[in-house]
Formats: C-alpha cells, structure tokens, sequence
C-alpha cells in the first residue's frame, strides 16, 4: 500500500500531527513519528507524563503501570492503555490506598525488611515442599497466635495470593538467574538418554 498523508486541524496548534500508514514490515522512520500533544497529558494528568528514556528521547509515561508507551495512533492508543487490565488493577490499588509488592520492598526500615525476609522464607518453604499456596491462609494465622509476643509475626500478611505472587514474580525469576549464572561459571555435566514410553526421544539431565 502506498503511503498517505492524513493531517489533522485541531484548536491548538500544538495537537497538529502528522500520521504515515506503512507496509507492515516497514518500520515507522523516526521523521514521521507522532508528536506529543499537550492536550493528552492534560486529558490524562492523573497518570500521564512526558519522560526522558535512556536514549535521550522524551516520551509518554504511565505512572500507574510504570512504563512507556508507544504512540502510533495517536489518542486511541492512550484510550486502550487506560481500558487494559493492568491499568485498571493497579489504579484501583492506589486509589485504595493499597501498594504493590515491588512498593513493599522499598522500604527499608529493619522491622519492615524482617517482615519481608520470613515472608519470602515461607514462600520459598511452600514452592520447595511443592505444598498448596492456600496453606499460607491458615499459616500466617497460625504463626500471629502461636508468637503473640513477636512484632515480627503480628505483621505478617502473606496469604495465598501475595505467596503465589511472590513465587511466581520475586523467588522464581531470582533463582532461575542465579542458576544462569552459576552454569556459566562452573562445569557441569549432561547425560543423554531414552526413556522407554517415547523411545524415539532424547532427553537431557
């Protein structure tokens, strides 16, 4: 499809954009990307900031979800990010005055960082004893009236939904890196073999 030019007129003379529709494969030439408009940091302000990116370049901002955003379509595009699953979640959490687990882990006072240490210990003892996550329901109950007398265990809030969180988003992507690093670093061996239901199959371990 040939290139057409579609300019748009609008009140201020600052929303004024140029859009290129390219092949597919063709990528967007950076002369013919879309301009920030003033209007839809305004319209967004709650959540939308220009930032400056490593490279150098100011671009748009989600504060909510902490990321970039690529703009191509110009306002539409700002709409089905704010409609999106994760945006909505995580505005509802900070409307309630409610934080995220990479928020939790900043803070860096020593009662707080205890708190944090038997919480991931207690994940990492369910994911290592392949145990039910809804066992923290009862866990962390049991644990609040067992040390009535520990500030450390009264504030203890890790049920099966900020364990399995922190399996699957904390403990599991740490360890599976530490392993990375360490088979860089030390020999280990392979050993190929069949296994007898699919003999046609090689296997490594």
């Amino acid at each position: 499809m040939d290139r057409f030019l579609i300019r748009t007129d609008g009140n201020n003379n600052a929303c004024e954009e140029e859009s290129v529709v390219l092949n597919e494969n063709e990528d967007v030439p950076k002369t013919n990307r879309r301009k920030i408009c003033s209007s839809w940091i305004a319209d967004f302000s709650d959540w939308l900031i220009k930032k400056e990116t490593a490279a150098g370049d100011e671009e748009l901002f989600c504060k909510v979800c902490n990321a970039f955003l690529k703009v191509s379509s110009g306002k539409s595009d700002l709409i089905s990010h704010k409609n999106t699953q994760k945006h909505k979640t995580r505005s509802i959490c900070i409307t309630n005055g409610q934080t995220t687990i990479a928020e939790q882990f900043r803070n860096n006072t020593r009662e707080t960082r205890l708190v944090q240490t038997l919480e991931l210990q207690l994940s990492a003892f369910i994911a290592e004893h392949n145990l039910p996550f809804s066992c923290m329901d009862h866990l962390s109950l049991f644990l609040k009236k067992s040390i009535p007398d520990s500030k450390i265990a009264q504030q203890i809030s890790c049920a099966r939904t900020k364990t399995t969180n922190l399996v699957k988003n904390v403990l599991g992507p740490t360890q599976f890196e530490y392993l990375c690093q360490l088979l860089r670093k030390k020999k280990f061996s392979c050993v190929s073999t069949s296994r007898s239901i699919y003999p046609t199959r090689n296997h490594c371990a």
